[in-house]
């Protein structure tokens, strides 16, 4: 089995590959349990990495007959979240993959392998370390801070010995591992990177270098990853065929090298989807296999020297393109700054037109690097680009939250204006806007109590893989809906609780009836607000007791979660209860005027007063949910800048 290490620039490196026996169906290796999206929480260390779309958890079966068989080669995802430890320990989940051969060999054409990928394995990364002693000394000092963790102790272990892989010398030890009753075998690997390997300039753009066999080094995002055997080179016409017909064609990731007429190198890299099978070739039915399809082209060019803006960098660049004599930009977008795992990038996106037969959409991210300035052109085909997905179940909630809200508002300022100008709303039309408003005014406190009662999974009952899916919380999205638009206003209108006040021009709760007034309070107001209270009242009592949880050194054993996960939950809290404390200080004088309107104590005008009061709270509550998200905040600023500048 080959194994894959990972290196970064001005550190020490520390690798291994773990695989275990699983006890639970549908799980990645080493008890990872899928959290929102496509992100992944691995309890055994306490971190979260990420998984491109459409990938598959193994079964025990799957993982061990990879394991036993022979698997060909390995492949990384390199798209993983980083977390700290207490000591700064920086720590990289990466899923190994190995690739089995597709036994009908479906593809029309017979030399193009069609392959599964299967995980087989975790490997993770340390950086930062210091290895004072030699290099058997270190693995000593990591199984320590294995050994101290309560619920992890070593059964046995080999004898620490270099080996040789691709040609790099590494130090190896086996140990098994008995977690929670769950037998884990650990090959822990060892490494001293030095700076030297990484300031070699005989490398291909983007910095990618084959190193030893199918290892290929990318010394810009300090990554090395792994080429699997049998993917093949492709020439010009091959490219010609992919651009045009993306749909049927599986490649591989072995790029062909080509020469502008400047002598600069351009390497042209595929990027891969995964897509489901289309003739659903398994026995079972309900595992979704994938295969590999390439979405569109990477191009890099090196050597560029940046003398003033990033962006008038790129009107430079694309000066060029308008030059070339195939190709015309079709539309351009504004300028902005953007962030890519920590990085500041400066982006911009085209539509092109090339050779009069092709519509490209491309993306040119540039960054400088030692002034030296990276151009990384994507070039998206768009029919794949509109099938892509990037749900989550965050940015729906807080969606949801925007949505009730416009609708609230649009429903309220219609009332408004219909009364100070127009004066004219049959009964039935009355109904109807008393209806969809007194719903609106019930679904923004039904999502405000959603969001609460989704950090209450993602915090506490995480384990929970069903509760943790997009599905689940798009069921009770759905619900709410369901029950703001039902329950809260149905008897109200049956029971005639909507009238037209002629003197007013609007419509108005008939406040003669107290059920309906106490009715829609309890129902709409009382209820969500009440639970989103006892909600975040245990949540912080749940988070006060696990902050005082001691931490294991290195990697973390346990089943909460990490520090900084609870620091980046606590900041989710936060904004929602920012939400919640707009909604409550303008909706309160609503709320107490329709208390005192059953004592007969005040007027309906005071109340229309306070309903305005109100739907300034719901706008500046729509407002705060969009600046809360940093992208969109990043967006606005950018654009706004941009204008300022022209």
């Amino acid at each position: 089995m080959k194994i894959i290490p990972l290196i970064r620039e001005k550190i020490h490196v520390f690798c291994f590959l773990l695989t275990a026996t699983l006890n639970k169906r549908d799980v990645l290796p080493m008890g990872t349990q899928k959290m929102n999206g496509n992100s992944y929480l691995n309890a055994f260390f306490g971190l979260t990495i990420e998984k491109p779309e459409g990938w598959y958890a193994s079964s025990i079966q799957e993982i061990r007959s990879i394991l036993s068989g022979d698997t060909g080669s390995i492949s990384i995802d390199n798209k993983t979240s980083v977390q700290k430890s207490d000591e700064a320990v920086v720590g990289q989940m990466i899923p190994l993959f190995g690739f089995t051969k597709n036994p009908s060999n479906i593809p029309e054409k017979k030399q193009n392998d069609s392959s599964n990928a299967a995980i087989i394995g975790l490997a993770f990364n340390f950086t930062n370390q210091e290895i004072t002693g030699d290099n058997c000394d270190f693995i000593d000092y990591f199984n320590q801070g294995l050994q101290n963790a309560s619920d992890t102790k070593i059964l046995t272990s080999s004898v620490c010995q270099p080996i040789d892989i691709n040609g790099v010398e590494f130090t190896m030890q086996g140990v098994i591992l008995n977690i929670d009753d769950l037998m884990v075998q650990q090959s822990e690997f060892v490494k001293i990177t030095k700076d030297a390997d990484l300031k070699k300039r005989d490398v291909l753009p983007m910095e990618t270098q084959n190193t030893n066999g199918n290892s290929y080094l990318n010394a810009f995002f300090g990554l090395t990853i792994e080429k699997p055997e049998g993917w093949l080179a492709l020439s010009s016409k091959q490219l010609g065929y992919l651009l045009s017909d993306t749909e049927s064609t599986s490649f591989n990731n072995k790029t062909p090298v080509q020469k502008y007429n400047q002598g600069e190198t351009v390497q042209i890299i595929p990027l891969f989807r995964f897509e489901e099978d289309p003739l659903n070739i398994l026995e079972k039915k309900q595992d979704i296999r994938l295969y590999a399809r390439i979405i569109g082209l990477a191009l890099n060019l090196t050597g560029e020297e940046i003398t003033g803006d990033y962006c008038y960098f790129l009107v430079g660049y694309n000066k060029g393109i308008r030059e070339s004599g195939n190709k015309k930009i079709m539309g351009s977008s504004v300028c902005r700054q953007i962030d890519i795992n920590g990085v500041e990038f400066t982006m911009q996106e085209l539509t092109l037109n090339v050779g009069n037969s092709m519509i490209l959409k491309q993306t040119e991210i540039v960054r400088n690097t030692n002034t030296v300035g990276l151009l990384f052109a994507i070039t998206f085909i768009f029919l794949i680009l509109i099938h892509r997905q990037s749900h989550t179940v965050r940015y729906l909630l807080s969606s949801n939250v925007v949505l009730t809200s416009s609708i609230y508002f649009l429903i309220v300022l219609y009332n408004h204006i219909n009364g100070l100008f127009y004066h004219t709303l049959s009964p039935m039309s009355c109904v109807i806007v008393s209806y969809i408003m007194s719903s609106s005014a019930a679904s923004i406190s039904y999502s405000l109590m959603l969001q609460s009662l989704s950090q209450l999974i993602f915090i506490i009952f995480y384990r929970n893989k069903y509760l943790l899916s997009f599905k689940f919380h798009f069921l009770i999205l759905l619900l709410s809906w369901i029950i703001s638009y039902t329950l809260v206003p149905i008897p109200c209108a049956l029971l005639k609780g909507f009238i037209y006040d002629s003197s007013l021009y609007l419509c108005i709760v008939n406040t003669n009836l107290v059920f309906v007034i106490v009715y829609v309070m309890f129902t709409g107001c009382l209820i969500p607000f009440t639970i989103i209270g006892l909600i975040y009242y245990y949540i912080m009592f749940y988070l006060h007791k696990t902050r005082n949880t001691s931490v294991a050194p290195l990697a973390v054993i346990s089943n909460h979660p990490t520090r900084k996960k609870i620091d980046r939950n606590l900041a989710v809290l936060r904004n929602i209860m920012i939400n919640v404390t707009i909604m409550s200080v303008t909706g309160l004088p609503s709320f107490i005027i329709l208390i005192l309107l059953v004592l007969k104590k005040t007027t309906v005008t005071v109340n229309i007063y306070c309903t305005l009061f109100t739907l300034f709270g719901v706008v500046l509550m729509t407002v705060t949910t969009f600046f809360l998200k940093k992208s969109a905040r990043k967006i606005f600023f950018n654009c706004f800048h941009s204008f300022k500048i022209k």
